[in-house]
């Protein structure tokens, strides 16, 4: 036996308790992903005419899912009166209650935007990785358009864009670390 092995038991034989860290030793302490690196998500996006019934006025909720698909945090909504209209984005939160900033809704296309401080809607960091910011505009019943940019939180800033698209005229965002 060695002399290390020798002091742990004799320590633990008097009741003292020991932390020690050994290496290649698994860690006692909880550990899980590498938060992400300080910094922020900017999203804008720029609506456009879709299939209109309630043109120009419509709805908008632009929200962060991660590589799984899983639900990460609503960044905005711009919705009241038809917020249930955005179907989509009810079903990846699971509610059409906001647990982000709303606002009333749009009465007309134009640009809107968006930040993420890189915190879940429990407001814990969030582990660095691919994330997908959503979008989803309806400007008629029950009939929306969405958009999924990627977006890549590491050490280096990364950014995306997307044009032309049913309902979105553009989407960029940009993540700066």
């Amino acid at each position: 036996m060695n002399a290390f092995r020798i002091v742990l038991i004799l320590l633990f034989s008097l009741g003292i308790l020991v932390a020690c860290s050994l290496p290649g030793a698994p860690s006692l302490a909880s550990s899980g992903p590498e938060p992400a690196s300080p910094g922020t998500v900017r999203i804008t996006v720029k609506t456009k005419l879709d299939t209109g019934y309630y043109a120009p006025h419509n709805v908008l909720s632009l929200w962060v899912e991660d590589s799984s698909g899983k639900f990460v945090r609503t960044l905005g909504v711009w919705a009241y009166d038809r917020i249930y209209h955005l179907t989509t984005w009810i079903a990846s939160q699971g509610s059409d209650t906001p647990d982000g900033v709303s606002a009333a809704t749009m009465e007309t296309y134009g640009t809107r935007s968006a930040t993420w401080n890189l915190k879940d809607k429990s407001g814990a960091a969030v582990p660095n990785g691919t994330y997908f910011l959503r979008g989803e505009m309806a400007d008629s019943n029950s009939q929306s358009e969405t958009f999924s940019l990627p977006i890549h939180l590491a050490t280096v800033a990364d950014s995306g864009s997307l044009t032309d698209r049913p309902g979105f005229a553009s989407v960029s965002a940009s993540f700066t670390p």
